[in-house]
């Protein structure tokens, strides 16, 4: 019988990796972005795509790798490579499924954060980060948001499902200033994204 252990910390590491990565497996070719639209405010931009360099912390791990983050509505794509010795590792989520994908397999559920859960025993909120990462809350009236605004109107800090949001430097740009550095904080997981490129 397979040594359980050996598996739990393989797709802890997995986990970490994923968290801190991103690299678009199965994606046939970049999306397509109305680049003559005018937008007023980060909210109303639903298909956008991100890349930069993506870092978690967890007890006794830490990792960074670069990411491509593409977003479609409520469906995404997360591309990670750059994974240490792990190949490219791919998440995405198409209605209801979820799917990790890395060198070793594939894996299925319900939902990103179930998946990330249920394979690497870490609670990431995944699809709060689609809103996070524009700079604004995650829009659902169930869920609190206690924002902390900056000047000119951007976010400085959001604490949000027990998260904790900073927004340390944004992109300027005319009328939409989107994020260029982030760090999210739960208890003794750290998440840091600096966001090199934006397309929408």
């Amino acid at each position: 019988m397979p040594n359980l252990k050996i598996y739990t910390r393989y797709f802890r590491r997995v986990a970490v990796t994923f968290i801190a990565a991103a690299v678009l497996h199965g994606c046939t070719s970049p999306p397509s972005f109305n680049t003559d639209r005018q937008y007023s405010n980060a909210s109303e931009i639903k298909r956008w795509q991100a890349q930069g360099k993506l870092g978690i912390r967890l007890p006794g791990e830490s990792k960074a790798v670069n990411f491509v983050w593409q977003q479609d509505g409520e469906n995404f794509k997360i591309q990670l490579h750059g994974t240490l010795g792990l190949g490219n590792i791919s998440l995405e989520q198409n209605d209801n499924t979820a799917t990790l994908q890395t060198s070793n397999g594939k894996r299925t559920a319900d939902s990103a954060e179930t998946l990330i859960q249920e394979s690497l025993g870490v609670n990431i909120p995944v699809s709060s980060l689609n809103y996070w990462m524009k700079g604004i809350a995650l829009p659902h009236p169930s869920i609190e948001a206690t924002p902390v605004f900056n000047e000119n109107n951007t976010l400085k800090s959001l604490e949000q499902e027990n998260w904790n949001v900073e927004f340390r430097s944004y992109h300027s740009a005319d009328p939409i200033s989107l994020p260029r550095k982030i760090i999210v904080r739960h208890q003794d997981t750290r998440i840091t994204l600096v966001i090199k490129n934006w397309q929408y």
